[in-house]
């Protein structure tokens, strides 16, 4: 079977890809005063609304507009004034600044699954792999999704607050061999 990564056919299984990530997967340590754990998208988007604005301040959903009530399995539309058309053409750039955010409904969420289900590996590690041949490597990705990301400095309280973030370890591995080169 050839499988697609990227603009280039990527000569290996389902399973061969498989067994490559699970060889290469790194071991995630947190620190034991972390307040902020890693969580699945499908727990994180039923406890959020999506919203969207064309002011500066688009984080406030006092000066947006709220789109879906919630972004899980029962969505219900809210603004009738938005239509899918809408939707496409400003996330398309070619109607002005509009920005689109998803907003969690409690301050509960932002702590992510709970340490339990961490340590339970009932927390999934999204993958992904991007094979380059011209340059002969194969970059394996683990994505990591956390509802919030807190402060990243102590003497800025908050900078680099935000909600809805990812993380990510890369491996690169040779096409050929399939031994880790960066």
């Amino acid at each position: 079977m050839q499988l697609g990564f990227g603009d280039q056919p990527f000569d290996m299984s389902i399973e061969q890809l498989g067994k490559m990530a699970r060889k290469f997967a790194p071991k995630v340590m947190l620190h034991h005063s972390e307040t902020n754990m890693p969580c699945s998208v499908e727990w994180y988007l039923p406890q959020c609304s999506l919203y969207y604005t064309t002011e500066k301040q688009f984080f406030d959903p006092a000066s947006s507009h709220k789109i879906l009530n919630s972004c899980g399995d029962q969505r219900e539309l809210i603004s009738q004034s938005v239509t899918e058309g809408d939707i496409i053409h400003r996330t398309s750039g070619t109607r002005g600044n509009a920005h689109f955010f998803l907003r969690h409904h409690s301050d509960s969420v932002q702590t992510g699954q709970s340490a339990e289900d961490v340590k339970a590996n009932k927390v999934p590690v999204y993958f992904t792999a991007l094979h380059n041949p011209q340059r002969g490597f194969i970059d394996l990705q683990y994505h990591f999704f956390y509802s919030y990301n807190g402060s990243i400095f102590k003497m800025i309280s908050t900078a680099g607050i935000h909600e809805a973030d990812w993380e990510n370890i890369a491996i690169r591995v040779s096409d050929k061999t399939y031994n880790i080169i960066g």
